[in-house]
C-alpha cells in the first residue's frame, strides 16, 4: 500500500480510549453485534487488515451522525490477531465506522469515518497499523482489478469518554460534507496489494 492514502494518528493513552481493548475491557464487556439490514437497497463491506500486534475491534454506530449505540462489526478476539469480517450495509444512508487498536504499551489509536454507500457497491475497509500510528483506507472494490478510494467519505473527530462510556463525535452537517468529493479518484492501492484482502468470490479472474 503506499504512503499516499494512509493518514496516520498519534497514539493516546489507553486511558483516552474509553471501553477499548484488552487491559482496558474484556470482551464480554463490549457493544452488541451490528445486525446488517434484511430488506431494501444494500452495498457490500469487507473489513480487512495485516496481522495487529494488539486486540482492535471495528464499530458501526446505530446513529451514524451523533456516533451514538455502539455496534461491533468485527475485532481481533474473533479472528485471531486480525480485522477480518463481511457485511451488508443499508445504501443510501450515512454509515459511521470506527477503528479502535490498543498497540503495545498501552498506546491507542482511533479512527472515524462517516461514508454513504451506494447501493450494489462492494467495499473495503482496510486498517493498517505501524509504529508511528494508524490508517483506515475506504476502497470501492466493486470492480476488484480496479479499485478506487471513495471519495466522499467525512473524517470525524474522535472525542474520548469516561471508561463506562463508547466514545462520540464532534457534532457535524454530515449530509452536507458527504456531498462534496474530498478527496482524487486514485486508489493508492495496486492490485496486487488488493487481492490477498479480498475473499475468493470477489477476486477478478487471472
Amino acid at each position: 500500500m503506499t504512503r499516499k492514502i494512509l493518514q496516520f494518528l498519534f497514539w493516546p493513552t489507553c486511558a483516552a480510549a474509553a471501553i477499548i481493548l484488552a487491559s482496558c475491557a474484556a470482551p464480554s464487556q463490549l457493544p452488541p453485534a451490528y445486525v446488517a439490514p434484511s430488506s431494501g437497497a444494500v452495498a457490500k463491506l469487507q473489513v480487512r487488515s495485516q496481522k495487529l500486534a494488539g486486540p482492535a475491534i471495528f464499530y458501526s454506530f446505530d446513529d451514524p451522525r451523533a456516533c451514538s449505540g455502539g455496534r461491533i462489526i468485527t475485532d481481533t478476539w474473533a479472528s485471531k490477531g486480525v480485522l477480518k469480517g463481511s457485511t451488508a450495509l443499508r445504501a443510501g444512508e450515512p454509515i459511521t465506522l470506527w477503528l479502535s487498536y490498543l498497540a503495545p504499551g498501552e498506546r491507542s489509536c482511533n479512527i472515524v469515518r462517516t461514508f454513504r454507500p451506494n447501493a450494489d457497491k462492494n467495499y473495503l475497509a482496510y486498517a493498517l497499523a505501524t509504529d508511528s500510528g494508524c490508517s483506515l483506507s475506504i476502497q470501492d472494490i466493486t470492480d476488484p482489478a480496479n479499485p478506487k478510494s471513495e471519495q466522499t467519505y467525512v473524517p470525524r473527530t474522535y472525542l474520548p469518554t469516561a471508561a463506562s462510556q463508547l466514545p462520540h463525535c464532534v457534532a457535524a452537517d454530515v449530509d452536507t460534507l458527504l456531498a462534496k468529493p474530498h478527496r482524487s479518484n486514485l486508489s493508492g492501492m495496486k492490485i496486487e496489494e488488493l487481492l490477498p484482502l479480498l475473499p475468493p468470490d470477489s477476486a477478478p479472474a487471472k
